[in-house]
């Protein structure tokens, strides 16, 4: 059963109207800047943060060479047109590596453009495009929990949004990403590690958002349902089961499967969408009365 969503609507290419990748091949700092900043996907300045705060171009993102590398969950998918103010020819070259045009100009290459002050960061990562496109329609905040929330993109997003956040996960390397993107963009993210499966793992109360985002755990269903106030929802967005990867049957469902297991809910949406990469994928969103 499919339920209609703006499903078409959603983004996932950062570049398929950009026209082909481009890069300094020598991989040094032009000294004339683009006419036109619109053509990039994201422009990350490299200076200090105190040079950063007195003036950068709208929209850039302060991510300093040491810090970039441990923080790839704060950058666009590979393939993204990138502009880098005052980068070393270290960061442009393992941008190329990660499958990233990249193009490299000295701050006072730009200075004749219009600037921005203070510690504003622009937003480069890429939130999941179903929760995205359920916010866009649906302007309630409140409480949110992340169940599997990963490097912390949904999280971090959602908390840019003004909800108040937790994110839950076992992997204590993936939490430690999350909590350096939660900092990077001065949000409060209440993160915890620890197993779903276990008792005392999920926080306790109520929430008016509940996310499983490319993860799966329908042994929680239940518990997610109990949890949602009244008017709130639930997303789960998880492989279908006629993708080839990832090869475990009990990461994979299908969008009936997810209705029959929210049984006490009031479906949104259940539908399936592909990945740029050619896997589909199975959506429910669900809301309480």
């Amino acid at each position: 059963m499919a339920i209609p969503f703006l499903w078409p609507h959603l983004k996932w290419c950062w570049s398929c109207k950009r026209g082909c990748p481009f890069a300094l091949g020598n991989d040094a700092m032009s000294s004339s800047g683009p006419s036109d900043y619109s053509t990039f996907d994201g422009i990350i300045d490299c200076r200090s943060q105190a040079a950063f705060v007195q003036g950068h171009l709208p929209g850039s993102l302060w991510l300093p060479w040491p810090q970039l590398r441990q923080l790839q969950n704060a950058l666009p998918p590979p393939g993204a047109r990138l502009l880098l103010i005052e980068a070393p020819t270290a960061a442009v070259q393992w941008l190329k590596q990660q499958g990233y045009a990249v193009m490299s100009h000295r701050w006072s290459a730009v200075t004749h453009s219009p600037m921005q002050t203070g510690l504003k960061q622009g937003m480069l990562f890429q939130p999941s495009p179903p929760l995205m496109a359920m916010l866009d329609q649906w302007p309630r905040r409140g409480r949110a929990l992340d169940m599997g929330c990963g490097g912390g993109r949904d999280a971090v997003y959602l908390a840019r949004q003004g909800w108040l956040v937790n994110g839950v996960d076992r992997a204590q390397r993936a939490l430690d990403k999350a909590r350096a993107l939660a900092r990077l963009y001065g949000v409060c993210v209440d993160w915890r590690c620890c197993n779903l499966r276990a008792d005392n793992c999920l926080p306790t109360g109520q929430f008016d958002l509940i996310l499983m985002m490319r993860f799966l755990l329908p042994e929680r269903f239940e518990w997610m349902q109990r949890h949602l106030r009244p008017g709130g929802r639930v997303i789960v967005w998880a492989f279908h089961e006629e993708a080839a990867r990832p090869a475990r049957a009990q990461c994979k469902t299908t969008p009936e499967k997810l209705m029959r297991g929210f049984d006490r809910l009031t479906t949104i949406t259940a539908t399936i969408a592909s990945l740029p990469d050619g896997r589909p994928m199975s959506l429910y969103i669900g809301e309480k009365a």
